[in-house]
């Protein structure tokens, strides 16, 4: 599946989930809390709707979103989520998938996953680079999860990002100490590290992320943008945060990118 193909056109607008019912997710895995929306049910019935969305609050909400805008500027599949229309919280809606599975095993080397047992055929081999190019620019500090819906490989749960950003905005409300991430290091780590593990062609499919992301000119403003659009109204504080984090990851890349063609 070409990945202009996916359906971004889901994350347009902001989701209603007035005539929703909304339960907790409890047997879910992971650290963030979810809950499932469904429709209610018509009167008199007594099947249960089908699952529409998952539900994020807070910061994960926030990041959520964050991750698949940055995506889809990318163009590489990620789940599909928008803000909700809640007002008194961060609230996110992730469309849900019902084609979806979740493989067993994903080889980000091998470029190959596993599910039942077997090893299946994906349409992208090359996302899952572009992927991890990606949360490594945004200091993701969890593991990488997919789920397959039809030949498409696609992420899901990216919670864990960009602490820095919240660490910084933390230490200016509470007038901590400041402490600067050495962000050209942790580009100059992670490349190290998949220069030793990846191969030649995947290696250059990584750098060529790199540097999308470091040329991507209105990269700012549209995150900016989106973070305004939220309808609870996020502190200006901390969407400037996100902005000074993204900008200079891009110096950092640059800066990389400049010091090893030399």
């Amino acid at each position: 599946m070409d990945s202009s193909l996916w359906p971004w056109d889901l994350t347009e607008g902001v989701v209603d989930l007035a005539g929703h019912r909304l339960r907790e997710f409890v047997t879910h895995t992971g650290d963030s809390q979810i809950w499932i929306a469904r429709r209610q049910r018509p009167a008199g019935s007594h099947r249960q709707q089908p699952i529409d969305y998952l539900i994020k609050r807070g910061q994960d909400a926030i990041n959520e979103r964050l991750y698949c805008v940055l995506a889809r500027g990318l163009q590489v599949p990620s789940q599909l989520v928008s803000w909700t229309t809640a007002v008194t919280r961060n609230e996110c809606a992730i469309h849900y998938l019902p084609d979806a599975v979740r493989p067993e095993q994903v080889d980000l080397i091998a470029g190959a996953a596993t599910l039942n047992d077997h090893s299946i055929a994906f349409a992208n081999p090359d996302d899952l680079i572009l992927q991890q190019a990606l949360r490594d620019v945004l200091g993701e500090s969890d593991g990488t999860e997919w789920m397959l819906s039809g030949a498409t490989l696609f992420r899901i749960d990216a919670a864990a990002i960009c602490h820095p950003v919240y660490a910084h905005y933390l230490s200016w409300l509470h007038d901590m100490e400041e402490r600067i991430c050495p962000y050209q290091f942790a580009i100059e780590w992670s490349r190290t590290f998949w220069a030793k593990h990846l191969p030649l062609d995947s290696m250059q499919i990584y750098d060529q992320t790199l540097r999308e992301i470091a040329d991507w000119d209105d990269l700012i403003d549209q995150v900016v943008g989106d973070l305004a659009d939220c309808p609870v109204r996020l502190p200006a504080l901390l969407i400037d945060e996100f902005a000074s984090y993204l900008c200079a990851m891009q110096d950092a890349i640059q800066a990389c990118c400049v010091t090893k063609a030399s």
